[in-house]
């Protein structure tokens, strides 16, 4: 048996050929522009040639004719084609049910035919020419009258292809209202998969006389209401139905013969049809039920083409449970993420709570199963501002595992500050730096210079925002040069007249400054001194140092050269009344140069043993965009003297963090990544601290931004506002 296939580049036809193809059964096409050119070969054919209701030609005003040319005079070239062939054995023709039109009763193959539409008429027609081709040509030739055709086919090729209901296609289109003609119509569900063993057994059977009519349905009816009851069910969803109010009308058939003459029943239920479809999704569950979650439902909303369905949303606050967002159930709290993802099969997380994103999210990295990638929105300005759409949704990030909302900052207050400033910032080109650079570059200073001793790294940062100036952008300078050079710093001191200086550049590498302690002194104390004596002889106005949590009790050399300079913003500030001095302290920065994120993510990337130092071992933590502004609003609030820091939360165990970010990337720790403990190295401490006398701190006038009084032994009195 060779079939020739018509109508192989719709859906359908093209759906059948990868059906034929899987089960080794040799098939042709046919070539409706250049018949001549389609294979001669064959002995059986199957008949998809022709429009139907939803094909997208229907949309032209000119339907009807469009339906009559192709259902109609298409079919009488297609017969004429095969007529030719002396070997045809077998003829398969694709109807439909809307030959009969609407009926009370079960409709059988003695029904009377009365379509109600022009489709359902044209498909009547090729029907009388294909009873015509049998009886004139003495070919074999099943007709089957296919009901309301849903589901997926199962080939890998097909896993996008989707055959559906008019109104399913609306609930799959994450709607939360779909529109029906009435809810009351009932129809008869046939899957796809199934509608083609029917076809198969039709090419296949020895039984019937030469032209037989036979329906292809389930034999029971299911309103539209029902339809997406079951739908609701499987995708945890509420739709609101939206009646035309027209008479109900019934499409229910009677599949007896179909079983007598091909041997043939459904094996899909309506409910593993639809289970099906939904499957072919990706499944979504949404934390957090609030603001964000409706407007990232109504961008969902607006592609309804998008291979995604929001399949449940949940959230810790007892009044939202049960509820319903844009007709999404909220289906449980973030604790019952790994019952859920077991349960339901979400093939992803989208955290919506921008207020507390980086909180949430590590919780829900913690508690979601391996292999569900977790996805977040990235702040709570694109919410209040309406600025929420899919392409917001970026990947879940190393920062949003710290455990700790991100501090905001009041980035149109430090823009007010910055107004018609000029910057320099030393190591402008290092990780802080650069971000430093970046947010003042979107600011209303005047003009930004850039210190660095890396060529290559201001060759990259000027690369970068050559791509952005503009004419209301500040100018950009940038400089070649060491800290450790008075003289070069005196050279572009007298070169421009600067406003403020923040002072980023240092040695930072813990072990590396244990081997090299004359180095850290040259760089982080003396070239600290440098830039401070430069803005005396000059009297520049603001100076801000960025220090370390590690210059608390300092054990290492890194710790013990950043709070000699701590040390010397003092001195200078006691000495030097009419200028501003002030130093900010942090804790570790995610991702920054040398820190210990890339060294994971390069590990995680091999697949590598991740390294850490001891299992007891905690850091405090903060993102390098968060570290940035946080410097630009201290220089923004600070006085004389002060020193500023973060509220960083709670310290986080690295050995947690390596293993949540191990889980953020879809693996399994100690399975796919082995964690092994290597040994605290010199100069390392178990913890942190953050202030000498953590009772003493004071809060700013700003949020979670505090002030030290710490007493430097060398003055006679605490160095504070």
């Amino acid at each position: 048996m060779k079939v020739l296939i018509t109508g192989s580049h719709g859906t359908l036809g093209r759906a059948f050929t990868l059906y034929l193809k899987e089960r080794g059964i040799p098939f042709c096409r046919y070539d409706r522009h250049h018949p001549l050119h389609t294979e001669r070969d064959f002995d059986s054919v199957v008949n998809f040639a022709g429009l139907t209701a939803h094909s997208p030609e229907m949309a032209d005003k000119g339907a009807a004719n469009l339906l009559h040319e192709v259902n109609v005079e298409g079919t009488k070239r297609v017969l004429a084609f095969i007529a030719r062939n002396k070997k045809l054995k077998r003829f398969v023709h694709i109807g439909t049910s809307a030959e009969y039109g609407s009926s009370k009763t079960t409709l059988t193959e003695r029904s009377p035919s009365r379509p109600q539409n022009e489709y359902g008429r044209t498909k009547l027609e090729q029907t009388k020419l294909v009873e015509e081709f049998s009886r004139t040509y003495a070919v074999k030739t099943f007709n089957l009258r296919i009901f309301n055709l849903l589901g997926v086919p199962r080939h890998p090729a097909q896993k996008k292809q989707f055959i559906d209901e008019y109104v399913l296609s609306q609930l799959l289109g994450n709607a939360p209202t779909t529109a029906v003609s009435n809810t009351k119509d009932m129809r008869d569900y046939i899957d796809m998969q199934d509608a083609f063993d029917a076809i198969l057994a039709a090419l296949i059977s020895k039984k019937g006389s030469r032209y037989e009519l036979i329906n292809i349905c389930s034999g029971e009816g299911t309103s539209l209401s029902k339809l997406v009851r079951i739908f609701e069910h499987e995708t945890n969803r509420r739709t609101s139905l939206v009646s035309t109010n027209r008479s109900a009308t019934r499409y229910v058939g009677s599949r007896l013969k179909a079983m007598r003459l091909l041997g043939w029943k459904p094996t899909q239920s309506l409910g593993d049809i639809v289970c099906a479809a939904t499957a072919r999704k990706k499944r979504v569950l949404i934390v957090g039920a609030g603001v964000a979650c409706e407007l990232i439902l109504k961008e969902f909303e607006k592609d309804s083409n998008a291979d995604v369905i929001v399949a449940g949303i949940v959230d810790d606050d007892p009044k939202k449970q049960g509820g319903i967002v844009r007709g999404v159930k909220v289906i449980g709290t973030i604790g019952d993420i790994p019952h859920l993802a077991s349960t339901h099969h979400f093939d992803q997380i989208l955290v919506s709570v921008p207020s507390a994103g980086s909180r949430v999210a590590a919780r829900v990295a913690s508690l979601a199963p391996q292999g569900i990638p977790i996805k977040v929105l990235p702040s709570i300005a694109s919410v209040i501002l309406g600025k929420v759409s899919l392409a917001y949704i970026r990947d879940i990030d190393p920062s949003d595992i710290i455990g700790r909302p991100l501090v905001k900052t009041d980035q149109q207050r430090i823009a007010k500050n910055t107004t018609g400033k000029t910057f320099l910032v030393t190591g402008g080109a290092g990780s802080i730096g650069s971000e430093i650079i970046r947010q003042l570059f979107n600011s209303n200073a005047k003009k930004i210079i850039v210190l660095d001793s890396s060529e290559v790294d201001i060759f990259h940062l000027s690369q970068e925002l050559s791509r952005e100036r503009g004419h209301e952008r500040p100018e950009l300078v940038f400089r070649l040069g060491n800290i450790r050079d008075r003289e070069r710093l005196e050279e572009i001191a007298q070169e421009h007249r600067i406003d403020c200086v923040v002072h980023a550049a240092a040695y930072k590498h813990v072990p590396l400054l244990e081997m090299n302690p004359g180095e850290a002194h040259k760089t982080n104390e003396l070239g600290t001194r440098n830039i401070l004596d430069m803005a005396i002889t000059h009297h520049i106005p603001d100076f801000v140092l960025i220090s370390t949590d590690k210059a608390v009790n300092p054990l290492s050399v890194l710790g013990r050269t950043k709070r000699a300079a701590e040390l010397l913003v003092q001195q200078y500030a006691q000495e030097h009344g009419d200028m501003r001095f002030m130093a900010v302290r942090f804790g570790n920065v995610l991702n920054s140069s040398g820190s210990m994120l890339p060294t994971f993510l390069r590990q995680i990337r091999e697949r590598t043993p991740l390294t850490i130092t001891h299992k007891e071992v905690t850091r405090y933590f903060m993102s390098i965009p968060e570290a940035a502004s946080l410097v630009l609003m201290c220089w923004v609030i600070g006085e004389n003297g002060q020193l500023l820091l973060l509220d960083m939360g709670e310290p986080v165990k690295i050995l947690d963090f390596a293993e949540k970010l191990v889980r953020m990337h879809g693996l399994v720790p100690y399975e796919d990544v082995p964690i092994v403990e290597i040994g605290l190295r010199p100069g390392e401490k178990l913890h942190e601290e953050l202030a000498y006398d953590a009772g003493k701190l004071r809060q700013s006038s700003v949020p979670r931004i505090f002030i030290a009084e710490e007493i430097d032994r060398r003055y006679r009195r605490p160095i504070k506002s």
